[in-house]
């Protein structure tokens, strides 16, 4: 019996920089030798290993997994090349069989077209896996050994929470051989948290096993329980069994053998719940009236006499709607008096008349007429008016976190802040915060929150926090 135990601890991750995959294992594949090519494979896997741990960090559970799962492919084809190549590992690649050559060819390309791995979407990743699996596997069933044996790659994990019910595959197993065709797809044993699942809850597709864990077991995971607590992991085991060739031609039969694996796993990714406020000062114009009144001019007549006054008023820039009156006041001993105050966009002009009484017919006057001369008006000037504007955005339960906001940003608003709490769901804590200050329509900015472990972008008005 074969044992193996890979400690694979599936967590969220976010991507560092990564080497071209092509140049990273060797150039032309038919020029290089055996370990050269195994070099490049582990420098690789090297790479791979740095960007898993940096996600781990960030907590990108999906990602992690799928880094997790290409340096498991890696790793266990690292060492099946070296047993079947221990005695020629100098040998090139062009120097094998055609057979072989095209496996070791058809692997670096799956490879290399899994450079851009984190920046694919998720059914776009998982297709890349298979093939980089696939191409894995065809190498494995080409390589000069002797018996062919189970290899595990590793597991991804879907959220295991009991609120999301069954699902056909909670979790998927990837390897080699996984079922010997020697033994009639004997159906390997899969337990998870210690329990065996029913074999009606294993689906075997020769190189992937599904697998969808009952409600009981995802209840007793305790997923649910204590919000404000990390994620707890759980062991999957794996039992799978293959015919071991015994005898010599022409009597041979097969023996069987197991192999067994184990790893651990994260239930579910961390669900977040995300308050985002939006606060600022709104600025907005109004109009407001306002009155003038120019100084009086004193004006005096005699009898049969007449005298003039003006007066002009000029509105402030911005102004409307100036209206004017003209007007004479404390007037005594006049004939009769005329005032007009006419508008001219912005400028009020007036003017205004006065004839003294007549004299009697004895040819006396009976005194000198008088009177104050003056404008009077209003019109309208726009004020600004600041008052406190705020906006709050809630998302619950999000996992992974991946959040959009499209937010009410105009020209009106100033002082503008965007300020984002992130919290476990169902837990008060504040785990992290990302601070946006300075925010107009037109701004682009990525933010980091304070610990690192989330973004976020705005543009546009729209604000996308991720892990």
């Amino acid at each position: 019996m074969k044992k193996f135990v890979i400690l694979a601890v599936l967590l969220l991750v976010v991507s560092s920089p990564q080497k071209n995959l092509a140049q990273t294992v060797g150039g032309a594949v038919g020029a290089a030798s055996v370990s050269a090519f195994v070099a490049g494979l582990r420098g690789l896997v090297n790479d791979i290993d740095e960007k898993a741990e940096n996600l781990i960090q960030l907590g990108n559970i999906a990602a992690a997994q799928q880094q997790m799962l290409l340096a498991g492919i890696l790793t266990q084809t690292i060492d099946q090349i070296e047993t079947a190549y221990a005695d020629s590992l100098d040998k090139t690649i062009d120097g094998l069989s055609v057979l072989e050559q095209n496996a070791f060819t058809n692997l670096q390309t799956q490879f290399a077209a899994a450079e851009g791995l984190v920046s694919l979407s998720a059914e776009e990743a998982q297709e890349t896996i298979y093939k980089a699996q696939g191409a894995a596997n065809q190498l494995l069933d080409r390589l000069p050994i002797g018996d062919r044996y189970p290899v595990f790659y590793g597991a991804t994990v879907g959220d295991l929470s009991p609120a999301k019910g069954e699902k056909p595959a909670d979790i998927e197993i990837l390897g080699f051989l996984l079922s010997d065709p020697h033994l009639d797809r004997k159906r390997p044993v899969v337990s998870v948290a210690g329990e065996v699942i029913d074999a009606h809850d294993v689906s075997v597709l020769e190189d992937r096993i599904l697998v969808s864990v009952p409600l009981e077991i995802k209840e007793r995971l305790g997923l649910d329980n204590e919000p404000c607590n990390p994620r707890r992991t759980f062991p999957i085991a794996l039992q799978t069994f293959y015919a071991e060739q015994r005898g010599f031609w022409p009597i041979r039969w097969n023996r069987e053998r197991t192999a067994e694996f184990s790893t651990s796993a994260l239930a579910a990714p961390d669900r977040y719940d995300v308050l985002l406020e939006f606060v600022a000062t709104r600025i907005t114009q109004k109009w407001e009236r306002r009155t003038f009144e120019t100084e009086p001019q004193y004006r005096n007549v005699g009898c049969e006499r007449g005298n003039n006054a003006s007066a002009r008023f000029e509105a402030p820039p911005g102004s409307r709607l100036l209206q004017c009156t003209a007007q004479w006041t404390g007037t005594s001993n006049l004939k009769r008096q005329s005032a007009d105050c006419p508008v001219g966009g912005l400028v009020a002009t007036g003017s205004g008349s006065i004839r003294g009484r007549d004299k009697e017919w004895t040819g006396n006057c009976p005194g000198g007429g008088h009177g104050y001369f003056n404008i009077k008006g209003s019109y309208e000037v726009p004020v600004n008016d600041a008052e406190p504007f705020s906006s709050d955005y809630e998302f619950t339960d999000n996992a992974p976190l991946d959040v959009n906001a499209n937010l009410r940003i105009d020209e009106t608003l100033i002082d503008s802040t965007i300020k984002i709490a992130i919290h476990r769901h169902l837990c008060t804590e504040l785990i992290d915060q990302i601070d946006i200050s300075g925010v107009t329509p037109a701004l682009r900015t990525e933010q980091s929150s304070r610990n690192g472990n989330f973004k976020a972008l705005l543009q546009n008005g729209q604000v996308t926090i991720e892990e």
